[in-house]
């Protein structure tokens, strides 16, 4: 996969993590929220490229997840109960990108991948994380402006 922007973890964390000492939200503030990717883990880097920013998410009420994975709208399935979230039953139009279509299939074929990998979730300051089983972040989003 060609990308730019990776960046060495500690980098990123310092730019995206908030401090250990504010206090994490994981109430209802996921909902109904617009949430544009910043990065997202791709083969052990942190990948941001012009594509990133294209792809967003917003959490229903009740079960309902649904956005744009770059080229196409997806829908899904989600279970929440504290900070656990799964994802499932992804479900995604096929339309054909045409331009930079290779550079935006293979973004958007690894966010696919990831949101299905979440196990966890954490909203700090104006960012959305999401973690995988072993607790390691894989998607980070950041609050879309209006």
């Amino acid at each position: 996969m060609s990308v730019t922007g990776c960046a060495i973890e500690s980098e990123f964390d310092r730019k995206i993590i908030p401090p250990a000492n504010i206090k994490q939200d994981t109430s209802g503030v996921l909902l109904e929220v617009q949430w544009q990717l910043e990065a997202f883990k791709y083969q052990g880097d942190w990948v941001s490229n012009f594509e990133t920013e294209r792809i967003s998410i917003i959490f229903k009420r009740g079960t309902q997840v649904n956005g744009f994975s770059g080229c196409n709208i997806f829908s899904a399935e989600y279970e929440k109960t504290g900070n656990l979230l799964s994802v499932s039953s992804v479900l995604t139009t096929r339309k054909m990108c045409q331009s930079r279509s290779d550079i935006v299939m293979q973004t958007e074929a690894n966010f696919l991948a990831n949101i299905k990998k979440v196990a966890t979730y954490t909203v700090s300051h104006e960012s959305l994380i999401l973690f995988n089983e072993l607790g390691k972040r894989i998607l980070v989003f950041k609050r879309k402006e209006k």
